[in-house]
This record gives C-alpha cells, sequence and structure tokens, in this order.
C-alpha cells in the first residue's frame, strides 16, 4: 500500500525538479490557489437576487415593480428608500431581525411570517442587498 503512494509522489517530485516541470508545477499550483475573496459589500449585492430566489422572499415581495402591481409584501425598493438614510449597520441590523423574526404593522394589515430557516448572517445580507437598491436621483443642473 505504501509503495503505491510514494512511487507516485517521487515520480511527481523529479518532474517537478525538470525544466518541463517547472510549468506543471506552476499550473498545478496555479489550479488550487485559494479563489479571490470579495469584499463583504459585494458579496451582499451578488448574493442579493440569489437570496431572494432561493429563500422565496420572491412569493411576497418584488424588487421593483414600477407598473404598481403590488404583492402582499411591499417591493424592496420601496423598504429601502424608507430605511436607507437612518444610519448604518442600525438600520441593517433592524431589517435582518425583521426578517428573521417576522413583523406587523409596518407596511399595512397583512404580518410577515418570521423567516427561522434564515441564518443570521444571511439576513445581513439580504438587508444590505435590500438597502443596496436605494436609487440616488442625480443632481439637476442649475
Amino acid at each position: 500500500m505504501i509503495v503505491r503512494v510514494i512511487r507516485p509522489l517521487m515520480f511527481l517530485c523529479k518532474l517537478i525538479m525538470s525544466k518541463t516541470g517547472v510549468l506543471f508545477a506552476f499550473v498545478l499550483v496555479v489550479s488550487f490557489a485559494p479563489p479571490v475573496v470579495a469584499s463583504d459589500s459585494s458579496k451582499a449585492m451578488s448574493a442579493g437576487p440569489d437570496m431572494v430566489e432561493t429563500f422565496k422572499c420572491i412569493a411576497c415581495h418584488r424588487v421593483d415593480d414600477s407598473q404598481g402591481r403590488k404583492r402582499l409584501g411591499p417591493d424592496f425598493n420601496v423598504i429601502a428608500q424608507r430605511y436607507a438614510g437612518d444610519g448604518g449597520d442600525t438600520v441593517v441590523d433592524y431589517l435582518a431581525a425583521r426578517i428573521r423574526n417576522g413583523g406587523r404593522g409596518s407596511w399595512g394589515a397583512v404580518p410577515m411570517p418570521a423567516q427561522s430557516h434564515v441564518n443570521e448572517n444571511e439576513a445581513q445580507a439580504l438587508a444590505q442587498w435590500i438597502l443596496s437598491l436605494m436609487t440616488v436621483e442625480p443632481l439637476a443642473e442649475k
């Protein structure tokens, strides 16, 4: 058993030591290198659309419906407009808690059920993504 493992390793070491093996070693190292990690905000922005599909948020919410067709819950861009200027991490924590624990009365008579299958980190990422939907109007030229 040990011979079966050692022989290929010895061959690999000899190959790496040879001139052609340098290229092979480089390709081997590059192919197993860890991927470049994105920043937290870009993770949240790319994770948002996938997460709303995965967690079935779109059963009750839309991202942006400019035609006025409302579902049970408010559109995500409307939530962003309401909470975007309210203060960074505090509002992210508030929205993440509302996602996980549910709520009632903020958007009408229909309560939002608790989404206990969404963990704290996922709720934080969803809240950051929702707030990222806030569109900033360009200043009018004078």
